[in-house]
């Protein structure tokens, strides 16, 4: 293996460093700028200049086993796929809706840390270990994004000679194929790395079932109270009754928002019932997030047997909303043109009384 690289090869990487931080600048004032309008074309062309780049780097053998540069150049240009794959999400192809704030901290912690692990072994002792902690807890991560896209592998070949775009559908699993690499060649020979990638393995496994556990339980003990006041004579309104006794935690909030605020795997959030008006409950606005933790729950513990529509008034009236009574029902009116009288079509039981 060759200590320096040469020359020509160290101007391909810096080019490449620059490419990165364009491309990183374009797509921040894409998505908190101008989302709704522009930069689509400078995102393309950026994008054009990085597959010109990676074509450069092959043939210069930057690629080949051995080079002194390997690591750093795949670093790069994974970070480039990355952003070229959250952009098609935004603007070409939705599959994931807005995320989660936390969801999005995890994603640039997973940018950020592929770029720094190819400065592994330049780093100091206990950066290296932080370095494996974060790999361990994001993880989990890149293998839910893996998963989840696995129905969309199918359709981005087939489209791949056409639109060669839809391969950045194969990003987390391209990253979860550079990490794993990382953790046998880099992480696990050594005791102290594979300490801190197990820990933080281990933490982000215990958030996951924990979180699910939870879920589970306050969503069966809702499920089994709304029943409960569903066949109470005393009660007009179970959905009111309900929303008094649930003390609006974290998870209830959780609970009652999948499928109406938050994607699972069979609801994808829609316009509410009560069209466009304004609601005390901010997060009721933002029609449609991404949330892995409440995504992993729903399609372990299974969807609500609560209506979407219940389940929306329930968390209206929880956050402080005084929504208007639901009209009572009214029988239907048949009008008998032949007799010329007006009659109630009453239900089959009471016919055997007349």
């Amino acid at each position: 293996m060759n200590e320096y690289p040469s020359g020509a090869l160290l101007v391909i990487y810096r080019i490449g460093l620059f490419l990165l931080a364009a491309y990183s600048a374009v797509w921040l004032l894409f998505y908190y700028v101008w989302h709704e309008n522009g930069l689509v074309r400078e995102v393309i062309f950026l994008t054009v200049l990085n597959v010109a780049w990676l074509v450069t780097v092959v043939i210069m053998k930057g690629l080949k086993r051995g080079s002194p540069l390997r690591r750093k150049i795949t670093a790069v240009w994974l970070c480039m796929f990355m952003l070229s794959a959250l952009w098609v999400n935004s603007t070409i192809y939705r599959a994931f809706v807005s995320p989660a704030g936390w969801y999005v901290i995890a994603l640039l912690l997973i940018w950020l840390n592929t770029f720094l692990l190819s400065y592994f072994d330049d780093m100091p002792e206990h950066i290296r270990e932080i370095q494996a902690f974060v790999l361990g807890i994001s993880t989990w991560v890149l293998l839910y994004l893996m998963m989840y896209l696995l129905p969309v592998y199918p359709f981005a070949l087939m489209v791949s000679f056409l639109f060669g775009i839809s391969l950045t559908a194969f990003a987390p699993l391209v990253l979860t194929w550079y990490n794993w690499r990382t953790i046998r060649y880099m992480l696990w020979p050594h005791s102290r790395y594979r300490r801190a990638f197990l820990l933080g393995a281990g933490i982000s496994l215990t958030i996951v079932t924990c979180f699910c556990i939870y879920f589970g339980v306050v969503q069966h003990n809702i499920e089994r109270r709304y029943e409960q006041l569903g066949k109470s004579a005393a009660v007009e309104d179970p959905d009111a009754a309900l929303a008094r006794e649930l003390s609006g935690s974290f998870m209830e909030k959780r609970v009652l928002k999948a499928g109406i605020v938050y994607t699972t795997p069979l609801f994808c959030p829609t316009n509410s019932i009560f069209g466009a008006d304004e609601t005390e409950d901010v997060e009721m606005c933002k029609k449609g997030i991404h949330d892995p933790l409440v995504m992993t729950a729903a399609f372990f513990c299974g969807e609500s047997s609560i209506l979407q529509g219940d389940k929306e008034v329930i968390v209206r009236l929880m956050s402080g909303e005084k929504l208007l009574p639901r009209p009572k029902f009214t029988p239907p009116v048949i009008v008998d043109s032949i007799r010329g009288r007006t009659t109630w079509n009453l239900p089959s039981e009471h016919l055997a009384d007349d």
